[in-house]
């Protein structure tokens, strides 16, 4: 966990103008974007409401417990399914006000997927066409189909595509600068445990979090580098604070 108080490519990118927007070009900030394609993808079907209304939490002690019974391991990691329109007419009646969007992405995605070397459920050339991206530096922000809160559940995707244990201090140097950029947002990297091991990855969401709360043990600085450790939970953690974002990426990704 890097804490900045809340206070460019690589590789060879795998989208073009038409399938995602730069956020710069939105002149909204990054919380603003991420809820407006939150609503989007709400309403086109592919972040499904009913899933949003299943989820059910409890308050046991200083845990919070969530009960989703949709995020069943044999569906989200095949990945979702929808059938493509086949003409432009087709998307019309399928998507009204979302159509232009659904079907140029369509065609774009067909294309990129001839190129492509192995299947990969979050790389733009398997995305379904009803998936909308936006653009940030070398990332890409696309919303979770099988979402772990209601709270606008985000993926923050690498463009190149490379696997999810190769994050390093370039990677960890982007993300503290998202967070920084977009207050109250936490991103999560769950490392090799993630369902997608073949493409690096972040989750993002806005909740706020039980281990945010817990007793903290003071470890030693490292130059601008506050290092503490949790002195009280089931886990084992470290802290990294500091007001200087490149010193922190580097001792974090030194670490």
């Amino acid at each position: 966990y890097a804490d900045v108080a809340n206070k460019s490519k690589r590789g060879k990118p795998l989208i073009d103008e038409m399938t995602s927007s730069p956020i710069q070009s939105q002149g909204m900030s990054i919380t603003e974007v991420i809820k407006s394609l939150s609503l989007r993808q709400r309403e086109i079907g592919f972040v499904n409401s009913e899933f949003l209304a299943q989820m059910q939490s409890y308050k046991i002690g200083r845990y919070m417990v969530y009960f989703e019974s949709f995020r069943n391991p044999q569906y989200y990691t095949s990945g979702v399914q929808f059938t493509e329109p086949q003409s432009k007419e087709e998307a019309l009646a399928r998507y009204g006000k979302y159509a232009e969007a659904v079907w140029v992405r369509s065609l774009e995605r067909s294309v990129l997927r001839q190129g492509a070397d192995a299947k990969c459920n979050i790389c733009p050339a398997f995305m379904p066409a009803v998936e909308e991206t936006v653009a940030w530096g070398n990332w890409l922000i696309a919303m979770n189909p099988f979402p772990g809160t209601a709270e606008d559940h985000f993926v923050l995707i690498n463009q190149e595509h490379r696997p999810q244990i190769s994050i390093d201090e370039p990677v960890i140097r982007e993300a503290i600068e998202f967070v920084s950029q977009t207050p109250g947002v936490r991103l999560l990297y769950n490392g090799v445990a993630a369902s997608i091991k073949e493409h690096l990855h972040f989750n993002g969401m806005f909740n706020q979090f039980a281990i945010e709360g817990g007793y903290v043990h003071f470890i030693s600085h490292k130059g601008e580098v506050k290092i503490s450790e949790l002195a009280d939970w089931p886990s084992i953690g470290f802290i990294f604070e500091s007001e200087n974002k490149q010193a922190l990426a580097k001792t974090v990704g030194q670490f």
